[in-house]
């Protein structure tokens, strides 16, 4: 299809698993939910994805979510992919990946608004071009919390990333953005405090 649409229907929880055995050569690029060219997701049910061999959700094109509710798990790999982009427009996306949370292995990714939560064994965010969030809640924590070739721009996005390696990378515009890098491992008697300039704590 040119344009695939999956509507969460409202007071509904569907639940979509593979199986155990890996997928043929020439259903490398497939998931649990696949679509060759363009995905939309929109609703306001619950859809619940458990991959245990191959991606979540794989989209040929441009993936876009619309609304609904979206809870992921990977056994071994992504979590989200979108070629050509990924859009999230409203919605909740709620992801425990051991690959990649959400990636966009030729283009952008772009949030508008809802809630993105990302518990991630690579990177959490990764787009190949762009990264722009312009709204919502994020929390993003994997090995790499928000990573783009080009530029990550964040404005009136709540965002929240963790990382072992980067937090964010190549980011060219932000407001009200701490970064903070520690050197021990966090412990109860290691207090951490930001303080400003002026000696305020912010």
């Amino acid at each position: 299809a040119e344009n695939t649409s999956i509507n969460l229907v409202e007071g509904k929880e569907n639940t979509l698993s593979d199986g155990t055995d890996s997928p043929t050569a020439d259903a490398a690029d497939h998931a649990v939910l696949h679509a060759k060219d363009d995905m939309t997701i929109k609703g306001d049910g619950v859809l619940n994805i458990n991959a245990g061999t191959q991606y979540g959700i794989h989209c040929g094109n441009d993936l876009k979510f619309n609304g609904g509710t979206v809870k992921i798990t990977t056994l071994l790999d992504d979590a989200v992919r979108g070629k050509t982009s990924v859009t999230l427009k409203d919605g909740t996306l709620d992801i425990d990946s051991a690959g990649d949370g959400i990636k966009s292995t030729q283009g952008s990714i772009e949030m508008e608004n809802g809630s993105v939560n990302i518990k991630a064994g690579k990177d959490a965010m990764q787009a190949e071009t762009t990264m722009t969030l312009s709204g919502g809640s994020i929390l993003a924590c994997g090995d790499r919390g928000l990573t783009a070739a080009q530029s990550v721009e964040i404005s009136n996005a709540s965002v929240i990333a963790t990382a072992t390696d980067g937090i964010c990378e190549t980011l060219t515009n932000s407001s009200n953005t701490v970064q903070l890098s520690f050197t021990k491992q966090w412990a109860k008697n290691n207090p951490i405090s930001v303080v400003g300039t002026d000696g305020d704590l912010k």
